[in-house]
């Protein structure tokens, strides 16, 4: 798959292939470090798929197809967009994105729409998405903030930019972090340390606005 590309392709859709995940795999290798590529739709392919009992294999694939993704979005330095909408990647998978978005990839943004990303997995993502970082990666409150008894923003005046693609209602203050990072970890497949390490470190790149996704989209209620 993906053997006789030319080498100034720009953008490539192979949505709805029903492709999997060692195809997908395969096609992103080929795919990654070319100084011309921009766009990849890889929607609706299945990809992401749990392996159930004791299939170390596919538990293996599923592993690749992931390093595989984060690989392409950090070597293709001109790649601008890829849309992984209504397959079924999970919630660690969104967060590995994330880091990948703030700290390796400058420009490019993800569609994760109706993957099995539930709406408070969403809304706890927005809100690490969300938290304004000051130049040594450190999070910082807005300039003004009234926060009610669970930690959520009432009033906001001044501070950072704040992005709006992803759905839900948690603070985008540093105690709505806090709330958000203490959902996350309660979500099957998150690594608690991973999440730590993760939320404390130095962000490079702007984030909001860069992980696109919607648990609604297409009418499917989607749960972990």
């Amino acid at each position: 798959l993906g053997a006789r590309l030319s080498p100034s392709l720009r953008q490539l859709s192979v949505g709805s292939c029903n492709i999997g995940n060692e195809a997908a795999t395969l096609l992103l290798r080929r795919l990654t470090g070319r100084p011309s590529f921009q766009h990849l739709d890889i929607s609706d392919n299945c990809l992401g798929q749990r392996a159930w009992g004791e299939d170390t294999r596919e538990e293996q694939l599923l592993i690749t197809l992931n390093e595989s993704i984060c690989l392409l979005l950090e070597k293709t330095k001109g790649f601008k967009f890829l849309n992984l909408a209504l397959n079924t990647f999970r919630t660690h998978h969104a967060l590995e994105f994330m880091q990948k978005l703030c700290q390796d990839t400058p420009n490019a943004c993800i569609d994760i729409s109706a993957n099995s990303i539930s709406e408070q997995a969403w809304s706890a993502i927005q809100a690490l998405e969300e938290k304004n970082w000051d130049a040594r990666g450190e999070p910082i409150m807005p300039s003004a903030v009234e926060l009610d008894a669970n930690g959520n923003v009432v009033t906001e005046t001044g501070g950072g930019p704040t992005g709006a693609s992803l759905r839900g209602g948690l603070s985008t203050s540093s105690a709505g972090a806090s709330v958000a990072i203490s959902v996350l970890k309660s979500i099957d497949g998150v690594d608690p340390t991973w999440l730590d390490g993760f939320s404390r470190g130095t962000r490079h790149h702007q984030l909001a606005g860069r992980l696109l996704g919607d648990m609604r989209a297409n009418g499917r209620r989607l749960t972990e």
